[in-house]
């Protein structure tokens, strides 16, 4: 029977650690307390309908995400649900899920006429340079997968989508907990989140905080304070996203 007891206890500390998630150390100021939440359609989801859909292609959406602890910016986004990228204005990672030909993706061919193929990237949008060959941080990852939730889900890296609720800065809002292979992204918004003259869509000054928890943590690693870039159309780039102006390098 002890031995029973002790799974049984295991199960229990297992549910309970799921129970409630803090910010309070690794990234932020002042820390957070998540609830556990219910599991919702993504369909359903604010996140998903953060990016407008056309019925054809997902719209272009990046986000400047200011870590709260020391200030830096990551640029996070996606763009024709073709890629997505994160990192700083100096070294963005990019990757590409579909061949970028100016035909199917809109302007995906760079400055000299090379269509981008399929892969990681790392580009510098200082110098307008890219390169093949990048890898992703694991913060950096969940901040550009949560801005690419819809292609992940199709690809099957996004495993759940929670609606919960939670207290940041002294302040309540309402989360969606992004559950993907290699991390949780724990998105908070206000609680009026749709836009009020189009309530099939997700306002994208609603968004105010993305949290992010490594796989197997219950303590944020990193938290960061969002602000939406202004919307863009289906034939126009992000500041981060574009490659219409950039130079192969292979040093």
């Amino acid at each position: 029977m002890m031995w029973a007891k002790k799974i049984a206890a295991g199960v229990l500390a297992a549910a309970l650690s799921l129970t409630l998630l803090t910010g309070c150390s690794g990234g932020g100021r002042s820390g957070s307390v998540i609830s556990e939440g219910e599991t919702i359609s993504f369909d359903t989801s604010a996140s998903y309908r953060l990016v407008q859909y056309t019925g054809n292609i997902y719209l272009a959406r990046e986000l400047e995400c200011t870590n709260e602890k020391d200030g830096t910016k990551i640029y996070a986004g996606q763009a024709n649900k073709a890629r997505c990228f994160a990192g700083t204005h100096e070294a963005i990672t990019m990757e590409v899920r579909t061949e970028l030909d100016r035909y199917n993706n809109f302007m995906g061919t760079d400055a000299d006429g090379n269509v981008i193929q399929p892969g990681l990237y790392t580009v510098n949008y200082k110098n307008k340079t890219y390169k093949e060959g990048g890898t992703f941080g694991s913060v950096e990852k969940v901040l550009a997968a949560t801005i690419f939730c819809n292609r992940e889900k199709e690809d099957g890296t996004l495993k759940e989508v929670r609606a919960a609720t939670g207290t940041k800065n002294k302040q309540e809002y309402y989360v969606e907990l992004l559950k993907f292979d290699f991390g949780t992204a724990a998105v908070f918004y206000t609680k009026d989140h749709w836009l009020a003259h189009k309530p099939e869509e997700t306002d994208p000054a609603a968004l105010k905080y993305i949290e992010v928890y490594l796989p197997g943590e219950t303590t944020a690693r990193a938290s960061f304070e969002v602000k939406a870039v202004p919307f863009y159309g289906s034939y126009e780039e992000t500041p981060h996203s574009g490659v219409t102006e950039l130079h192969k390098v292979t040093e």
